[in-house]
């Protein structure tokens, strides 16, 4: 049982057990407050759908998206270490990445392969810190490809989940700035 688990239970054991105190005294019906509530508290949830454009064929753009492993050697402002599974993504095949933007802290997340079919998507499930999906769905217009993530992440993280609720601005910043320098970067790296 994890700690916040923990807590959760012994929240709700407690107001019971006020409960059970008072309801020996009478109170008339409409003078009646609870003494405390109990609600389990959800994962705080995020969605972030972000579009890339890159002038290079889809089936570039693709492969470079699809090729986690290569992350740390193109996407280095954001990733610090990829490793897992070898390309082309396929379901079954996950990849573990560490990753940290301007914020000072780091996530650890694994992304396992649902579906993909190239060079149009690739649909993962995110485990780890995270929970939830990505998609990436990629279009191809005289050249140009443009590669939109929807990113559907619950979070596990213990320091992101409980600054959610005060820091949600910031953390939503700091996704698009990691995603910002991973546009710049798929560009130069098609480009070399």
């Amino acid at each position: 049982m994890t700690g916040s688990a923990r807590h959760e239970h012994e929240d709700e054991r407690t107001c019971r057990e006020q409960e059970a105190l008072h309801s020996t005294r009478y109170t008339p019906p409409n003078r009646r407050l609870p003494l405390c509530e109990y609600r389990a508290m959800a994962a705080p949830g995020y969605r972030f759908v972000d579009t890339w454009v890159v002038p290079a064929p889809i089936e570039r753009v693709h492969d470079a998206i699809g090729d986690v492993l290569a992350y740390e050697r193109w996407w280095t402002d954001f990733v610090i270490r990829s490793t897992g599974d070898q390309p082309p993504p396929e379901p079954g095949k996950s990849n573990e990445l560490l990753v940290k933007a301007y914020l000072p802290y780091k996530v650890n997340f694994v992304l396992t392969v649902v579906e993909a079919e190239r060079p149009r998507r690739i649909l993962s499930r995110i485990s780890k810190d995270f929970d939830g999906t990505g998609e990436w769905t990629l279009e191809e217009r005289d050249g140009v490809t443009t590669a939109t993530l929807d990113w559907r992440p619950t979070v596990n993280q213990p320091f992101i989940r409980h600054f959610s609720p005060l820091l949600r601005p910031l953390f939503r910043s700091n996704h698009n700035w990691a995603m910002r320098r991973g546009e710049r970067q798929i560009l130069e790296y098609l480009a070399g």
